[in-house]
């Protein structure tokens, strides 16, 4: 009797454990033991820049929304908050980010109110002028504003179709990080923007726009970004890897499957020819078009090792 009560109390744990997996936006129930995922263990260590001040001068904001506030109609980003999660760990294991310098905002406390404080104060407070590495993650919804076509990040409690009022718009963020006047801005940005995601529109009875988004870029004196798909399409999930299809195959080639001519350092170009020799194949082999882009400076050194 002991024993059967045993076996009972052990199912019932680990039918909850399944249950909340799925319910923190994992996709569909998995196996009670998922499988381990190559690029989330082992973190390769990279060489600090010769710089003695980089751990202390270095700055990061990451961002991961897997549920909004107005689900089911905003519907969730599956692995988006994981997403965050692992590039945190690369950021400090590998680039030697100190964890106190990561801004972290994640579903509730990715708010519209978060999104101004982070851009607007505080990643102002934390950059030191002309010293600082910034480096800018999110993991989400974009959508568009249906009218001026403008693209808008989707914080927590956004409403999509009133992305203009609800939403944080791009070129608004861009601006924000031009004035930082860092010494160098590396923004890594695993969504879409034409309203569209794998579980359907966002934006009520109207059909996926496909904005033209641009970049602006030029504004930052050193400037990277990367960015999941072109416009007018789906930024799609890796359910076999449980990531983002982009972002899984970054945090590959950050490992060192980018580095294409194996002298120990990765560049933004060599980084944007591996992802367009792997996001659009796995895409299609799902019916789908992914094309990752690349805009800035390219032969700036992402990490060395």
């Amino acid at each position: 009797m002991k024993t059967l009560i045993i076996l009972l109390t052990l199912i019932v744990v680990l039918t909850e454990f399944s249950e909340s997996q799925t319910a923190r936006g994992e996709g569909k129930p998995g196996p009670l033991i998922q499988p381990i995922v190559d690029v989330d263990n082992s973190i390769p260590k990279g060489k600090l820049p010769e710089e003695d001040n980089f751990s202390r001068d270095a700055v990061a904001v990451v961002i991961g929304i897997s549920h909004y506030k107005n689900e089911p109609t905003v519907p969730s980003v599956d692995y988006a908050t994981r997403d965050a999660n692992v590039m945190k760990r690369y950021l400090i294991e590998m680039f030697g980010y100190q964890e106190q310098r990561i801004i972290v905002a994640e579903d509730a406390n990715a708010s519209l109110a978060d999104f101004k404080r982070i851009f607007e104060e505080q990643l102002v407070n934390f950059v030191h002028t002309k010293r600082s590495d910034v480096f800018v993650y999110y993991s989400g919804h974009g959508a568009p504003d249906v009218e001026t076509k403008d693209a808008y990040f989707v914080p927590y409690d956004c409403n999509p179709n009133y992305a203009k009022s609800t939403g944080y718009r791009l070129k608004e963020f861009y601006e924000r990080l031009a004035r930082l006047d860092a010494r160098s801005v590396t923004v890594v940005i695993d969504a879409c923007f034409s309203g569209g995601s794998e579980r359907g529109s966002i934006i009520k009875d109207v059909s996926p726009v496909g904005i033209e988004v641009e970049n602006p870029v030029a504004a930052l004196e050193n400037g990277i970004v990367f960015t999941a798909s072109k416009s007018q399409q789906l930024s799609n999930w890796y359910r076999e890897k449980r990531h983002g299809l982009f972002t899984y195959f970054f945090l590959r080639g950050l490992r060192g499957d980018a580095d294409s001519n194996k002298d120990k350092e990765i560049t933004a170009e060599e980084m944007e020819g591996y992802l367009i020799a792997h996001v659009p194949e796995v895409a299609r082999s799902r019916n789908r078009e992914q094309i990752p882009e690349v805009a800035g400076n390219k032969k700036r050194v992402l990490v060395k090792f």
